[in-house]
């Protein structure tokens, strides 16, 4: 709907939290009269509505965050099969998706009759050091053909998830172009990098080169925004200090 009307008339996003009925006096029709009401004499508060190119740089950097989540999944569901498999590889390398784990997985996903020593031997680099530990991580393993089935079509769907992420990634950036000046200020900050940068770019909102944000009056509005902000919660009669999130 919002985007229907934006063009033609000007919107007010408000929150429901500010301007709740009674209790007990709720329905869809009487919110509509008193939120009217309450606007026609401006007693609304508006909430930040971003412009059109922050949303949908908003909706590509939260897919991003969506297929993270599906990579990890998919990972955590390989993991969880070489446990059953009795394949304890994980213990020995701290990242069985690695260069060397992947090795590895394909030579387990092949269905070739190899020796624990042969798999370990496709380790790489300084992890070589650990052959004994891998090729003991793979002795008396019972990886079969149900165990692969499942474990390739995670493969799979990894590859596509990847080949997605990519593109996606593309994307974010030629959606960064009218914000630039701000994504470089952005990633001034020690230890900030480019896709955290879009995101909090994203969520936060546009803001002109300057001391002050539109949509934040002040740091504090922000943090408390984020809630990163700490509060001040009465405990047997002090006020004890407690992050926003650690309150809810």
């Amino acid at each position: 709907m919002k985007n229907v009307l934006e063009g033609a008339m000007d919107l007010t996003l408000v929150c429901s939290r500010k301007h709740r009925p009674k209790k007990g006096d709720k329905t869809d029709f009487k919110d509509g009269i008193n939120l009217a009401q309450q606007h026609r004499h401006g007693l609304l508060t508006g909430s930040y509505l971003p412009e059109r190119g922050v949303v949908e740089l908003r909706d590509l950097t939260r897919r991003r965050k969506k297929l993270q989540g599906n990579l990890a999944s998919e990972k955590n569901r390989i993991q969880k099969t070489l446990e059953v498999a009795n394949v304890k590889i994980g213990n020995v390398i701290s990242d069985v998706f690695g260069i060397s784990g992947q090795e590895m997985l394909r030579a387990l996903l092949s269905a070739r009759p190899l020796e624990p020593g042969e798999i370990a031997d496709l380790a790489k680099t300084r992890l070589r050091l650990k052959i004994p530990q891998l090729t003991e991580a793979l002795q008396d393993h019972h990886m079969n053909d149900h165990h692969r089935w499942p474990m390739q079509q995670s493969v799979d769907h990894i590859v596509v998830l990847d080949r997605q992420m990519e593109a996606l990634e593309e994307r974010i950036a030629d959606q960064l172009a009218p914000y630039r000046t701000q994504f470089e200020l952005l990633l001034t900050i020690p230890g900030m990098k480019d896709l955290v940068a879009a995101t909090i770019l994203a969520e936060v909102g546009p803001y002109e080169v300057g001391p002050y944000m539109e949509q934040f009056p002040s740091a504090d509005h922000l943090c408390s925004w984020a809630g990163v902000l700490s509060g001040k919660q009465p405990l047997g009669g002090k006020e004890q200090k407690q992050s926003h999130k650690e309150s809810q």
